[in-house]
């Protein structure tokens, strides 16, 4: 049987790459998924919006040293290897990856290759299997207000079902800024767009098997 679901390991962690008691995320995913859904899926997984620039890059100790590197920034020429590049070929060069999200706050993933495993077709991928507390919000790009205190708080949790897709297939224009939308009358939709054009709220389900 072919092996065709990696299992990875997301840690949400600081500028020394402290992993010890840090939220995390454990999700499986196709081999071919893109490296833009990767880092939407985990993204959500976090409970942030897809507003802000972000990048792969090999070097988690200093990501600017990184001999590979795969990034977003609205008027980058070279975006088009996030939707062209599959995990399958990162995972190929190394184990381990870091994902910076928001330059400025510099939100900070790192990404394991945990194992591979047989697709199984009652399930939907991604799919998020394990998951313990909560990212630390420092910003306004949350998907949630945080009114308590700044620490994350630990529990976890098993079995949580997949995420679904809610970017796929974006176009150009899209990066680019460009809000599409179905009823310009309804003016509350524009707060569920961000600046880079993504809608918050459009889901489109997982992958399909083949």
């Amino acid at each position: 049987m072919n092996k065709d679901i990696f299992q990875l390991k997301i840690i949400a962690t600081d500028a020394g790459n402290k992993i010890e008691r840090m939220p995390y995320r454990i999700i499986q995913f196709h081999k071919d998924t893109t490296l833009m859904q990767l880092a939407q899926h985990i993204l959500k997984a976090f409970s942030f919006k897809m507003s802000e620039p972000f990048g792969f890059y090999s070097n988690p100790d200093d990501w600017n040293l990184s001999e590979y590197k795969y990034e977003l920034f609205e008027d980058d020429p070279k975006k088009e290897s996030l939707k062209n590049t599959f995990v399958d070929e990162i995972f190929e060069l190394q184990k381990e990856f870091l994902l910076i999200y928001d330059y400025l706050e510099e939100h900070r993933f790192l990404i394991f290759y945990e194992k591979m495993i047989p697709i199984r077709n009652s399930v939907q991928y991604p799919d998020l299997i394990e998951s313990m507390g909560e990212s630390k919000i420092t910003n306004e790009t949350s998907l949630k207000d945080d009114d308590e205190d700044d620490e994350p708080r630990f529990g976890t949790k098993k079995k949580t079902g997949s995420i679904k897709d809610e970017y796929d297939d974006l176009e150009d224009d899209d990066l680019k800024g460009k809000n599409d939308f179905d009823d310009e009358d309804d003016e509350d939709d524009l707060d569920d767009t961000d600046e880079f054009g993504f809608d918050e709220f459009a889901g489109s389900g997982g992958y399909e098997d083949e």
